[in-house]
Order: C-alpha cells, then sequence, then structure tokens
C-alpha cells in the first residue's frame, strides 16, 4: 500500500508541472520557430527541447 500511495504522490507531482510536449513529426525549421514563438506567446514557454530522442 505505501508503494501505490508514493506512486500516486509522484503522479501528482509531475502532473502539476507545466510540461506541454508536441510531437509534430517532420517540422521544418520555420515551422519549429512558428510553434515555439506562438508557445512562447500563449504559454509564456521558458524552454523549447527539439529532438528529445537524441538526449542520451
Amino acid at each position: 500500500m505505501k508503494r501505490v500511495f508514493e506512486l500516486q504522490n509522484t503522479y501528482q507531482e509531475i502532473n502539476n508541472l507545466n510540461f506541454f510536449f508536441d510531437d509534430s513529426p517532420n517540422l521544418t525549421v520555420s515551422e519549429l520557430r512558428s510553434k515555439l514563438r506562438r508557445y512562447k506567446n500563449n504559454f509564456n514557454i521558458k524552454l523549447g527541447i527539439n529532438r528529445l530522442s537524441s538526449i542520451d
């Protein structure tokens, strides 16, 4: 039961973070810049990461 409680707490912590994932495939540089600009204006994002799959 303790593990379930820990899992629920961890889920809540992650759920409260301001993460947004956009998995649009094959964006051009101009499309990516446009999306980031729009996200910055609408959601005040502080960081954009491209190609998360390349991070080791």
